[in-house]
């Protein structure tokens, strides 16, 4: 009964993904809107009913942790009408039996078909081409809802592809990421994404050939603090740009406007406990801490910034570096865009799993043995 449950729940996980998914790449085009979030409301039902009905297969902390933030979820859904917490929590929930390679291995095979598809859509008319004018040259979605959607999914799927090579990692692999997201940022010319894709292949190459590097004690702070550090770079800068300083101005300039987009919420929206929503603003609220604030309000800043740092902190404990690079790297992109840190559209996002539950379930059978023996052997050496 235990097997069959177990196998329910990797099913409902496969499931459930594939829906969320597919709501991120084509909930946004008309015909399929209402049909898509109707099977994405469905998967959510059918997560929240394995859960209640596996409460066995949890120890009585996870299922303490997972409660509270259930109840915390339906605050903001009732408060905020923001989905965001209860999707992430309910796609960990299902994925605790499923390796972590195996969840990148789903995406990196639903990504390039829903690619293959949206090429499709839009070349037969069904799924709009938005565009952009930035410095005088026109930037493509290609079906997306922007050209930034385009660039993010692309960059996923770079980095689901990464992930899965690290540990017989080769030049023609870096080459095929970087010709892959080339032909991509031809069309959106999404910046940001492209100078973060090349940080992470730049940090891979690191840990590939000097991996002792990530434990250099300034380098280790600075990573695991990141979340911190990089919030308050976002505050100093914002009080630079509103009070007409020159750097604030220019990075707002180089943000492409995102700062000026705080200063409007900022000006409409209450700080409170729980967040607002903001989704009538009709308005785009990128960065992803400031995001936090007016959504989510000073409870969503203080889960996304100590949430992140115990996460970064986890990643070192267990010498789980390509993730750890990953998950920096997508600290960083939050500057300019927020979308990651939704579970439609990264999976990524459900290694937040590694804080709620006891097993470590990021590694493959290979990897478990050398995990656990460097925890015997850190064991010993402190007996000793």
């Amino acid at each position: 009964m235990k097997i069959k449950l177990k196998n329910l729940n990797n099913g409902i996980f496969y499931i459930a993904y594939f829906f969320f998914l597919l709501y991120a790449f084509f909930g946004t085009i008309d015909i399929f809107r209402a049909q898509l979030k109707t099977l994405t409301n469905i998967s959510i039902l059918m997560i929240a009913l394995s859960f209640f009905l596996q409460l066995k297969k949890y120890n009585a902390k996870e299922i303490f942790i997972l409660l509270l933030l259930l109840t915390i979820s339906v605050i903001y859904i009732l408060k905020t009408d923001n989905f965001l917490l209860l999707k992430l929590i309910l796609i960990i929930i299902v994925s605790k039996d499923i390796e972590f390679d195996k969840r990148v291995s789903f995406d990196m095979i639903l990504r390039i078909a829903f690619l293959i598809v949206m090429v499709f859509l839009y070349n037969f008319g069904i799924a709009e081409d938005v565009t952009a004018l930035f410095n005088g040259k026109i930037r493509h979605s290609l079906g997306f809802s922007n050209p930034n959607v385009l660039g993010m999914h692309i960059y996923i799927l770079c980095i689901d592809f990464l992930y899965l090579k690290r540990n017989a990692l080769k030049f023609s692999s870096i080459l095929f990421c970087i010709l892959l997201f080339s032909l991509s940022n031809y069309y959106s010319r999404s910046r940001t994404v492209f100078i973060v894709l090349i940080f992470v292949i730049i940090m891979f190459l690191i840990y590939k050939y000097k991996e002792k590097f990530f434990e250099i004690r300034i380098i280790k702070s600075l990573i695991i603090n990141s979340p911190i550090i990089l919030s308050i770079i976002v505050l100093i800068t914002y009080n630079l740009y509103i009070n007409n300083y020159f750097i604030g101005i220019l990075a707002n300039k180089v943000l492409s406007g995102r700062l000026f987009n705080i200063s409007f919420f900022s000006t409409n929206y209450q700080i409170s406990l729980f967040g607002n929503n903001i989704a009538i603003a009709n308005k785009s609220l990128d960065t992803a801490v400031a995001y936090a604030l007016y959504a989510f309000g000073v409870l969503g800043v203080l889960l996304y910034i100590v949430g992140f740092k115990m996460l970064l902190k986890k990643l070192y404990d267990i010498k789980n570096y390509p993730l750890l690079i990953i998950t920096f790297a997508f600290i960083i992109y939050g500057l300019s865009e927020k979308l990651w840190l939704f579970a439609d559209c990264n999976i990524f996002i459900t290694a937040l799993s590694l804080l709620i539950f006891k097993d470590n379930d990021l590694f493959s059978e290979d990897k478990k043995g050398a995990y656990y023996e460097r925890k015997i052997n850190k064991y010993n050496s402190t007996c000793l």
